[in-house]
């Protein structure tokens, strides 16, 4: 194979249109016309038709990026087209001493396979990275042409490339390339930017603005620029570079980018506050939130927009812990002391009670501002200030101009719901597209049938009526000058009902106490919605009132909601225990808690969910480590139902025992593993009959590194009858321990004995009187509906 390749660097520094190039370009270049390309040792009896076929390429070397177009003749075309999946060529790297192959890499492929990998006889240029340190390669032209799993391709032989290496067909050639006009044009995702250029050689064109991070080779004369990037303005240069090295002029276009008025502008920006972690205030993350130090009403937080913006909107998602009062401030220009008041405007004011969190807070604001402040004023808990995301949205850049002058007016479209309010967006601007101040603009619909203009607190409002397409047009007008632009309205049909989604709070419910259920309805819109009509409800058995379940019996029980004719899920719930809560207020017992006395292990059993009982961690960086808590119910109960309702530092690993006499608690009845922390969730337990006087809770790992806490232990069943109590035909049962049996008397009937943790032993039929042998131990004996615990020695 014959490659002609020469040793060349060209620098170049050029100045067109008021841009200079301070970077000079190095550009490798090489070409290989009319390769041959040979079947491989494989498989050649299917190859007949591959061979003595030709391929040529041109590749080009631009900051460490490979790129390659392939020419393929005319008869391999025709092959390429003709087999089953003979769709590629590709660059082949064997290293610098030709016995290392890289496959397609060039060490590393920089896209996917559909574009390393290139349909030749679409002639699809593709480009790879160069391998980091090296400097000189033998490689090789590759081309398959069957599927995967076959053996049909054809390879060069091996030529020797060096990074920046200029292959120069004609020597002497200084004819540089002529360039043609440049043009732009526009899409819903994309600017496309055409331009063309002749040459007497073949060439590729080179197109960079690299300031906004661009540099590119195009083997075709288009340039695509995705809608992406808001308000940016790109300088795209482009010139035509032959393979001799010859460069055109440049030619540049300008294209800006619209600016996206919802685009949240402080999305990852550098955030600063008086305390906490500032950048968990807008990092884009709704689990993650600002939180300040508690107990201090001064404290703040600001971001840096990174350049002036014409503010029309700020948005906080508070959390519980929010700001009674507070201020949004704003700054144009880099502050001396960001701490101080100094320097700050402030553009809004809050002073209201807030109720149901997270809650979404819109903020309407008419600010120029680079740097944005929230600054606390009072508190509304005994906490700090906290927030999951500070958002700010804008107009558009602030532009500065001398003697502005009113040249336009924009109108956002608008989508409104027949019977509600939607907020108009309209800014006016001055000569160097920046907002003109000062503009009276008003807004008029056709027809005014279709919706009303309503003013509140000087911004502007259409309330939908009937629903269609309209027209909105605004006027602004300073002085003699008036402009007016327009934009679409459209009004929606009024909300109705789509969807019902109902969840209960609880599996298992004890008869008399509510159970909440939440209700989640979807409009047509897919937004959250409440209709005015009350839902139905079918159950059935039990009641529900104000979105509350409340059993009247033990069982299952179904639930149902309607709102005409939709119709939610199914939510079942057992209903397993009755009666009052049996861990009420009762004995308790732990394994540790805090010296100072606060979070007492009691606060589990006080009936409040707003204390709670707090196992320290031992040690904060290992999680292992034993926590238990444990109830005296102070009687045997049969168990129904056992419920925990952990706070946030919750365990990841636990059982429930139980027990009669506080010390042997036997096999744990019920275990969990692998629960997630940092999250109040509940857990019960349920379905398993067991007698219990002790009923403990034992961790082995917490989910945190914050120990374990419990809100509340509840505890639910009936009383176990103890010895004594009258038995079969008015006689008197009794039950005790002889030597090695337990005695059994006046009773006929089954006795099943039972051992502590409620695995049963043994089950006798007894007629009056009788011994029944046991091993050593302590056992529970029923007898109909009388029990005793005895101990055989």
């Amino acid at each position: 194979m014959e490659n002609k390749l020469q040793l060349g660097l060209i620098l170049i520094c050029f100045c067109l249109n008021g841009i200079t190039e301070t970077n000079a370009q190095t550009f490798g270049t090489a070409v290989g016309d009319n390769v041959p390309m040979y079947g491989t040792i494989n498989d050649l009896a299917n190859q007949e038709d591959l061979r003595e076929q030709t391929i040529s390429y041109r590749i080009v070397d631009v900051n460490n990026t490979i790129y390659v177009k392939y020419v393929a003749s005319a008869e391999l075309v025709d092959v390429v087209d003709n087999y089953p999946a003979a769709w590629t060529a590709q660059l082949r790297d064997w290293g610098q001493d030709g016995n290392n192959k890289y496959e397609m890499n060039l060490a590393q492929r920089s896209e996917d396979n559909l574009i390393a990998w290139n349909k030749i006889s679409d002639n699809q240029p593709g480009y790879y990275q160069f391998r980091e340190g090296e400097q000189k390669v033998k490689m090789q032209v590759f081309a398959a042409f069957s599927p995967h799993d076959a053996e049909n391709y054809l390879i060069s032989t091996l030529f020797d490339y060096t990074k920046g290496i200029i292959n120069n067909p004609k020597t002497g050639d200084i004819t540089p390339p002529e360039m043609g006009n440049i043009s732009v044009s526009e899409s819903e995702a994309t600017y496309s930017i055409a331009f063309s250029a002749t040459a007497d050689d073949d060439f590729f064109y080179y197109v960079y603005d690299k300031e906004n991070g661009i540099e590119q080779v195009c083997f075709f004369p288009e340039f695509s620029l995705p809608k992406t990037q808001s308000g940016v303005t790109y300088n795209i240069s482009v010139m035509a570079v032959d393979y001799n090295g010859n460069q055109s002029t440049v030619k540049t276009v300008k294209v800006e980018m619209p600016f996206d008025n919802t685009q949240n502008i402080a999305a990852g920006r550098p955030s600063y506050a008086s305390s906490g972690t500032p950048s968990m205030g807008n990092d884009v993350n709704d689990n993650t939130r600002w939180e300040s130090k508690s107990g201090d009403d001064d404290e703040w937080w600001y971001v840096d927009l990174g350049e002036a913006f014409d503010l029309n909107r700020i948005e906080i998602k508070w959390e519980a812990a929010y700001a009674k009062q507070f201020e949004i401030q704003a700054a144009t220009r880099t502050l001396a002391d960001p701490a101080s008041d100094e320097g700050w405007t402030t553009i809004y004011h809050g002073d209201r009670e807030l109720t149901s969190f997270p809650y979404d807070e819109k903020l309407m604001v008419d600010a120029a501002a680079r740097y944005v402040r929230f600054k606390g004023i009072k508190r509304a808990t005994d906490y700090g200030y906290s927030f999951w995301e500070f958002r700010v949205f804008a107009l558009g850049k602030h532009i500065d101009v001398d003697n502005p002058v009113l040249t336009s007016v924009h109108i956002d479209n608008v989508e409104v719901v027949a019977g509600e309010e939607a907020l108009i967006s309209t800014v006016a601007y001055n000569q160097a597209g920046g907002k003109f101040e000062g503009a009276t603009i008003q807004v008029t619909i056709n027809p005014t049938s279709a919706a009303e203009i309503l003013n509140k607190d000087g911004l502007l409002y259409v309330k939908g009526l009937t629903p269609g397409s309209y027209t909105l047009t605004a006027i602004a007008i300073d002085g003699d000058v008036q402009v007016s632009s327009t934009a679409m309205l459209t009004v929606k049909e009024a909300r109705k009902v789509n969807s019902i989604e109902i969840s209960s709070e609880s599996v298992a419910a004890v008869v008399g106490r509510p159970v909440i259920l939440t209700v989640t309805m979807k409009d047509q819109y897919g937004a959250d919605f409440v209709p005015v009509e009350p839902l139905e409800w079918v159950v059935s058995s039990g009641s529900i009132q104000e979105n509350k379940y409340v059993a009247i019996e033990k069982g299952a029980a179904t639930i149902i909601a309607k709102n005409g004719a939709v119709e939610s899920n199914m939510v079942k719930i057992e209903v397993v225990a009755e009666g009052e809560n049996l861990a009420l207020k009762k004995p308790v017992s732990c394994s540790g808690e805090y010296e100072d006395g606060s979070s007492p292990v009691t606060s589990a059993v006080d009936g409040n969910a707003a204390t709670r009982w707090v196992c320290p961690a031992v040690d904060p960086t290992n999680r292992d480590y034993e926590a238990w808590i444990t109830v005296d119910l102070g009687d045997v109960y049969d168990i129904d139902l056992v419920e925990i309702l952990w706070e946030g530092a919750c365990a990841e690993d636990y059982t429930v025992s139980y027990s009669l006499d506080n010390v042997d608690f036997g096999e744990p009845v019920y275990s969990k593993t692998g629960v997630e922390g940092m999250a109040t969730v509940l857990h019960q337990f349920y379905g398993i009959k067991n007698k219990a006087r002790y009923v403990k809770v034992h961790s082995t790992k917490a989910a945190t590194q914050y120990g374990v806490s419990i809100w509340e232990l509840q505890v639910f069943g009936a009383i176990s009858p103890s010895t004594g109590l009258t038995g079969v035909h008015g006689s008197s049962v009794n039950i005790y321990a002889l030597r090695n049996a337990v005695s059994v008397n006046n009773y006929k009937g089954d006795v099943i004995i039972y051992l502590l943790n409620g695995s049963v032993v043994q089950k006798v039929t007894v007629d009056g009187n009788q011994l029944i042998p046991l091993a050593a131990g302590m056992y529970i004996v029923s007898a109909g509906d009388i029990s005793k615990v005895v101990i055989i020695k």
